[in-house]
């Protein structure tokens, strides 16, 4: 287990921790909207989860809480969208500028020697935050199902043997989406084939 140090002992590294992190924030609206720009581009992403991550890891050394909890959540979201489970909309992006903004406000309350605390309004949006992430995350995985339902339909029309792999591929898809017609449809087609 790490060790946890006493902000009164060590003002200077607290001093040193906000003004670094802070700065580290100024640029991640940019690289966020980079990054939404071109998806393809993956650092601008990785950079600003980098960061995000390392405010955490230094928040919870120094026993800034908040900061930690404020940082973590922030965390799991970006690592979400680095890894392509979450599509990063304009929304989602404008919130987590937002986040970050919050962040910065916790971390002056630290180096102003306040013990900084979520309230009501940060709470708040970590949970918009979430929700635009899952609404985001649920689009994803329709739109992947949909495009290995079109693969199988493809596969279906080539050969029998082409036909037998839609049929495992349809039904690894109906696995998470068994209401699916056009996945029931296109089993039935490869059934038939001879």
């Amino acid at each position: 287990m790490s060790a946890v140090v006493d902000q009164t002992d060590s003002p200077e590294l607290l001093i040193d921790f906000v003004e670094e992190a802070v700065d580290s924030l100024r640029n991640l609206p940019n690289q966020l909207q980079a990054f939404a720009g071109d998806p393809a581009s993956t650092e601008p992403i990785h950079a600003v989860f980098r960061a995000v991550h390392s405010i955490k890891g230094c928040a919870g050394f120094l026993g800034l809480t908040a900061i930690k909890a404020f940082s973590h959540s922030l965390e799991n979201t970006l690592d979400e969208i680095r890894n392509g489970q979450v599509a990063l909309s304009d929304p989602l992006r404008l919130r987590l500028v937002e986040g970050f903004d919050r962040l910065e406000t916790l971390l002056h309350d630290a180096g102003d020697g306040q013990q900084p605390a979520l309230d009501d309004e940060a709470e708040s949006l970590l949970r918009q935050i979430r929700s635009l992430a899952d609404d985001a995350r649920e689009a994803t995985e329709a739109d992947l199902l949909s495009s290995l339902e079109n693969l199988a339909a493809q596969w279906n029309s080539l050969s029998q043997e082409h036909a037998q792999c839609a049929q495992q591929l349809l039904k690894l898809v109906q696995q998470f989406a068994p209401a699916s017609p056009q996945a029931a449809g296109n089993e039935t087609a490869a059934d038939d084939e001879p």
